[in-house]
């Protein structure tokens, strides 16, 4: 069966922009929802709708098409406080996807958020009953190993988020900066 939606994250726009084009160009009726992971809606909605028509008049050679703006739809409320920095939605997230479905995702950045944005987006009903909805993972799972561990039982290993430990960090404002300053490690007796 066709997808209804496909749910991706929307960072520095590359993926989100590219499946909106080709959505437009096959004549899909698969709509795209992008969870925003650093921008206000008005900004990312602005910059993926420029990025997409200019793939759009690459990819089809036709300088003449304009993608509708209302094709690019991006949630940002997932956010939280900043780019890349954790929420309990993210959390969560995370969490759920690694304990029910075995998939990692990066904690923060990307895919984490996104899956807050896809959790929360199918518990408040956005989504009409028997949808077919596709979550696109983007990769970064590597990076969990960068970030706080978020929970022991999501890992089963000693140390990786247990009350044994803990770790505190502390983000850096400026999301062109992607390194931790790691403020303390400490062990409890």
């Amino acid at each position: 069966p066709p997808m209804d939606y496909l749910v991706t994250a929307s960072g520095s726009g590359g993926t989100h922009a590219g499946i909106t084009a080709a959505m437009y160009a096959l004549r899909s009726i698969t709509k795209v929802v992008g969870i925003s992971t650093r921008h206000p809606e008005d900004v990312q909605k602005e910059h993926i709708h420029q990025l997409a028509t200019k793939t759009l008049k690459f990819a089809t050679g036709d300088e003449s098409l304009e993608l509708p703006l209302d094709n690019v739809v991006v949630m940002d409320q997932y956010v939280g406080p900043g780019y890349s920095l954790p929420t309990k939605g993210m959390e969560e997230a995370v969490t759920l996807f690694a304990r029910k479905e075995g998939i990692l995702l990066d904690p923060v950045v990307y895919t984490g958020k996104a899956a807050a944005g896809l959790v929360d987006l199918v518990q408040s009903g956005y989504f009409p009953p028997g949808s077919n909805v596709l979550f696109l993972h983007t990769g970064g799972a590597p990076s969990l190993y960068h970030y706080k561990p978020i929970d022991n039982a999501v890992f089963g290993i000693a140390g990786a988020g247990d009350s044994s430990s803990s770790i505190s960090y502390s983000a850096a404002e400026d999301e062109k900066k992607s390194s931790f300053a790691w403020d303390s490690v400490s062990q409890k007796e």
